[in-house]
């Protein structure tokens, strides 16, 4: 699980706040390099 930078970002959200189970927080571009051709849901 990613968390969005640009929400984590306006929130000023610190890693602390994160779900345990969150790995990075990424960008909208990291996000679809790191998809690109997987069978994904977006939530």
């Amino acid at each position: 699980m990613w968390a969005c930078k640009m929400s984590f970002d306006m929130m000023k959200t610190i890693e602390a706040d994160l779900h345990p189970g969150v790995k990075a927080v990424i960008s909208a571009t990291d996000f679809m390099e790191i998809s690109d051709g997987a069978q994904m849901m977006f939530i």
